[in-house]
């Protein structure tokens, strides 16, 4: 649970543009954005959970995409928004084909 707690002031070391150090209002924008969602993903797989219950190759994939998107740049960036966008459709469509009640967990 405390994985994002770990991950955070490692991700200031990698981007002290965080920090507003020495960056553009842009750079600020993208890091913050790209790092949420890396961590939205590096939770989904500690968890196992996204919009249903993953599979272990959707978690590691998930978890691939969340750190590359918690590494700076824009290859990374690129690579990360990929696997995550690939993982989310899977996950909502199979989401959308199950019974209601057990996509929710109830």
């Amino acid at each position: 649970m405390a994985i994002a707690a770990f991950l955070i002031p490692y991700i200031f070391v990698l981007t002290p543009q965080l920090l507003l150090i020495n960056t553009t209002p842009w750079e600020v924008v993208q890091i913050i954005i790209t790092s949420v969602i890396g961590m939205i993903g590096i939770g989904a797989a500690v968890e196992g959970w996204y919009w249903t219950r993953m599979f272990w190759w959707e978690r590691m994939i998930i978890l691939a995409g969340g750190m590359l998107l918690a590494i700076p740049g824009t290859v990374t960036d690129l690579i990360g928004l990929g696997l995550m966008a690939l993982i989310t459709l899977t996950q909502y469509q199979r989401a959308r084909t199950t019974k209601d009640g057990e996509a929710r967990g109830c």
